[in-house]
């Protein structure tokens, strides 16, 4: 999954009516969007080919949904037989006054390509009657969360039951029917079937994993990879002895971690008088202190007035209980 930190769109040329996101490369399965502000604008799927190529996955209208947040995803309608780790979402051309907001998009995928068992039947057909066993009814077609608990029930059906509905296709093994995918030059060989060889349904369990898992190994694996804003968010959930740690990894984390945005809530409670520099540190830090506390903290007064002239201006809530 990759968050996008409730991205914005609102373009006003339908030439960038659109937001690229990139991935772990995935033969894709279902693509997720978390919409958190003014839903329905997503109108087009498209996915990048190893050629740079664009090829639609799914399009469909604008939709008048309730103003609320929702996790739109729909079934891909268009097949696609290429591994890609780029992703465009085209939106409807709109008013600044009516922008969307994203707070993340998911790719669902594979690191092989699966096929159905029976040629005349399509991964997304099966999919969708797999929907129908878990959620046989909703009310609003639109908001595809009626039920988030099992909003992702068909594809851990199809992980269980793998061998029933579909096999791996290797990349060095054709597929004996031919595959045509309008506008992209799919390679077919005419090989016999029987020369792709399945494996024990434990096997089939390790090699389809889904993308959504391999995603958290990767963000685990490369925090430093992050832009900038994605590690601001990240290090606000951290307490003071947590930042100090991150500052001194290198030049770049002791720079975001020396950021005002960080410092709006400043929790020092229990400061001995062996700190008397403790203020000093947090002065260029404070620039928009909101919260101080100082419970049963000793400092010098003089230090404690000096730092609320340079940090106080916009404070609401002081604390000095016990000091």
């Amino acid at each position: 999954m990759r968050r996008l930190d409730f991205v914005r769109w609102y373009e006003a040329t339908i030439e960038n009516n659109y937001i690229d996101v990139e991935f772990h490369e995935a033969d894709p399965i279902r693509v997720s969007i978390y919409e958190v502000y003014n839903p329905g604008n997503v109108i087009q799927i498209w996915a990048q080919d190893p050629n740079k190529q664009w090829f639609q996955l799914w399009n469909g209208s604008s939709q008048i949904v309730p103003p609320t947040s929702r996790l739109f995803s729909p079934p891909l309608s268009h097949p696609c037989y290429f591994k890609t780790k780029m992703l465009r979402l085209v939106f409807e051309n709109s008013s600044p006054k009516s922008y969307t907001k994203l707070d993340a998009v998911m790719l669902i995928g594979t690191s092989d390509l699966i096929l159905p068992r029976y040629p005349r039947e399509s991964l997304q057909n099966l999919l969708k009657n797999f929907n129908c066993m878990y959620s046989p009814c909703h009310d609003d077609v639109h908001n595809l969360t009626a039920d988030l608990k099992s909003a992702y029930s068909d594809i851990v059906h199809l992980q269980q039951n793998f061998p029933e509905y579909c096999f791996i296709c290797k990349r060095g093994l054709w597929i004996c029917q031919e595959v045509i995918l309008a506008g992209y030059a799919q390679p077919v060989r005419q090989r016999d079937s029987r020369r792709i060889l399945l494996k024990s349904h434990s096997n089939y369990a390790k090699r389809m994993k889904l993308f959504s898992d391999e995603s958290k190994v990767l963000l685990r694996c490369s925090l430093s990879a992050l832009p900038d804003e994605m590690l601001l968010k990240i290090l606000k959930n951290l307490d003071l002895t947590t930042l100090c740690r991150m500052s001194k990894i290198n030049r770049r984390f002791n720079y975001l971690t020396r950021d005002p945005e960080l410092y709006t809530r400043l929790n020092m409670r229990n400061v001995s008088p062996i700190c008397i520099n403790i203020f000093r540190y947090f002065t260029s830090r404070c620039k928009y202190l909101q919260q101080l506390d100082l419970t049963a903290s000793k400092f010098h007064v003089k230090n404690f007035v000096k730092f609320l002239d340079n940090c106080g201006r916009r404070l609401t809530h002081l604390r000095l209980s016990y000091c």
